[in-house]
């Protein structure tokens, strides 16, 4: 018998896009889903929408919370959640009719903790679909972490992957934060012992210029590098050195992308905005200094004379 698959949408002020998210959800080929919709305390005219499509699709169960964030309502999703398997779709996004399917068959063909596909960057233009080759790469242990080191083929994102629920025991998304995927992959991939890809673009990701990950802001900034330090963390304690060395290189391109940023953007109070960057950069690298072994030394030095 084919398992549930439980598909969690978190809904913030998204009334133009909605619907066209869950019209692709609830016409998935693969029809044993559990469609989790978290209002997180949306204020347009969203709530309408949900409540329309709930009297249409009897497997559509709705939770309605104060605003908190997509962080807190993603971990939301992941408690009520019934399926075998989760799967994130942001509700401006949508999928390809088939993508549920292909993913779920990988990840049983394969024996699979995570399914992975490839994704079309949707720039609200006329897109030109590929054809669905049925093309698959099978990562073994540790060779999915060098994937997300190497950048490339297993990004952080939460949604183009579908995942055994039980990997995601004891990971939480941080509420509060932005940037909230680069604070749980890690984790997620240490928990897989089997990953499967396929090149097949299956979810469509609107990019939009007003984006978390397209704004420049303090906020934005000290979470992105908070996320890095806490990952630099926990792979001093797992000692996972791999992941350490290349954390910290991370870390010092993050810390000076973003104060190339400030320098040509045109915002104000720039000066004050760089002298908190640093001094958050400096107090991330001395935090790492009490855990990091020798293998990140020179990095650590690196770092530290090019924010001093």
């Amino acid at each position: 018998m084919a398992s549930l698959i439980s598909i969690i949408v978190p809904i913030y002020n998204v009334e133009k896009e909605l619907s066209r998210c869950l019209e692709s959800i609830i016409h998935q080929s693969y029809s044993n889903i559990e469609i989790v919709l978290v209002n997180d305390g949306s204020t347009d005219d969203s709530k309408s929408i949900i409540d329309k499509y709930k009297e249409i699709d009897q497997r559509i169960v709705v939770v309605d919370q104060d605003n908190s964030g997509l962080s807190a309502a993603r971990n939301t999703g992941l408690r009520i959640a019934r399926g075998r398997y989760i799967m994130f779709v942001d509700s401006d996004d949508y999928l390809h009719k088939n993508a549920v399917e292909i993913l779920y068959h990988n990840i049983i063909d394969e024996d699979a903790d995570i399914s992975v596909c490839n994704f079309y960057w949707d720039y609200l233009e006329q897109i030109k679909e590929e054809p669905i080759i049925g093309d698959k790469i099978v990562f073994n242990g540790d060779d999915v972490k060098h994937q997300l080191i190497q950048n490339n083929l297993i990004t952080v994102v939460a949604w183009n992957k579908l995942y055994k629920k039980e990997i995601w025991n004891g990971v939480e998304y941080p509420v509060g934060k932005v940037h909230e995927d680069e604070y749980v992959i890690h984790k997620l991939l240490s928990n897989c012992k089997r990953t499967v890809y396929t090149n097949d673009k299956l979810y469509y990701y609107i990019k939009r210029e007003k984006s978390i990950s397209n704004t420049i802001s303090l906020k934005n900034m000290l979470d992105k590098q908070d996320a890095i330090v806490q990952r630099l963390l926990w792979a001093a304690k797992k000692k996972e050195n791999d992941i350490l060395v290349w954390t910290y290189d991370l870390l010092y391109y993050i810390v000076n992308t973003n104060l190339d940023a400030i320098d040509t953007a045109a915002i104000n109070n720039k000066k004050y905005m760089k002298k908190k960057l640093k001094i958050n950069a400096k107090k991330s690298v001395f935090i790492g200094l009490l855990s990091i072994n020798k293998v990140g030394v020179f990095r650590v030095f690196r770092m530290l004379i090019k924010i001093i």
